[in-house]
């Protein structure tokens, strides 16, 4: 599913049909998907990538949808489990905004903090994703400064 999402995102046609492995001689999602919930969020957040007409993705996101709200309200979460806390956070997040309708950098900053929570994450990895988001707001604040000189000494030129 993965694929599929930086498939379409590079505008690489990939057929929705794809999907019918994930489903049983009824037609419906398969019972065993609704257990798997890192496999639920990335369907989840594939089938928005549908394009008018794609049937099957709108059923992927009902089905993901609905499950992972089930989760969502069976994991407690004041629980001090750190991992039910976390995936909590992240099953919130797909719900309330997938990949497709966030801002890039938005969810660069939410997966940077709760990659940091995780237990056994990789230092190396997240320190580079911290200096790069240093050094994209370390970038932003100098175009501030200069856009701000630019105006100040425009308003000078008009008001002086």
């Amino acid at each position: 599913m993965m694929m599929m999402l930086v498939d379409r995102f590079t505008e690489y046609n990939i057929y929705a049909d794809i999907f019918n492995q994930f489903k049983n001689q009824e037609g419906s999602f398969k019972e065993e998907l609704g257990k798997d919930i890192n496999g639920l969020m990335s369907l989840y957040e594939a089938a928005f990538l549908q394009t008018h007409g794609e049937t099957i993705l709108e059923e992927a996101v009902e089905f993901a949808g609905d499950n992972l709200r089930n989760y969502y309200f069976k994991v407690d979460r004041g629980d001090e489990d750190d991992d039910n806390r976390i995936l909590s956070k992240r099953i919130a997040h797909v719900l309330e905004r997938p990949l497709r309708k966030g801002a890039p950098r938005h969810e660069q900053l939410f997966f940077i903090t709760v990659y940091e929570q995780e237990k056994g994450h990789n230092k190396t990895l997240l320190n580079l994703a911290k200096l790069s988001w240093n050094h994209l707001q370390s970038i932003y604040q100098q175009e501030i400064r200069g856009i701000s000189k630019y105006t100040s000494r425009w308003s000078l030129f008009i008001l002086g």
